[in-house]
């Protein structure tokens, strides 16, 4: 479809579909890091996990209540760790939690897999898209 074997780390988007460049990429770590602990495979294309993880702290706290005799509790997200500083032409591909988080919304560079490709069976076995939250 898009003249590279699934799974080539060269990628040329289709030109028909209009949604993308018709430019060779190299969707590796010369323009995506995957820093997330499982490979990432956008559109046929693998992205293997670069070592490095980023992660969002997640805290609960007593809402000060029970239901049906068990407490309830609030949950929020702090101490973004592992994402490295902006550097042109690299994207960061991270989870959705870390990419929804405050601490990356000013962040042009980072994406979560979004649009979720499944098999037969439901497992997700790839993403049609990343996602942005800046």
């Amino acid at each position: 479809m898009n003249g590279y074997e699934v799974g080539d780390a060269r990628f040329r988007s289709p030109v028909k579909d209009g949604l993308y460049d018709a430019v060779k990429y190299n969707v590796t770590e010369e323009f995506f890091i995957n820093l997330t602990p499982h490979e990432v495979v956008i559109r046929g294309v693998k992205i293997p996990p670069s070592g490095n993880i980023a992660r969002i702290e997640e805290v609960y706290d007593s809402a000060g209540r029970t239901f049906a005799g068990i407490p309830i509790k609030t949950r929020s997200y702090r101490n973004l760790a592992g994402l490295p500083k902006e550097k042109p032409g690299v994207g960061y591909i991270v989870s959705g939690l870390v990419a929804e988080s405050s601490a990356c919304r000013h962040r042009q560079d980072v994406f979560c897999p979004g649009e979720m490709i499944r098999d037969e069976k439901g497992n997700v076995i790839g993403a049609k898209s990343l996602v942005s939250y800046a």
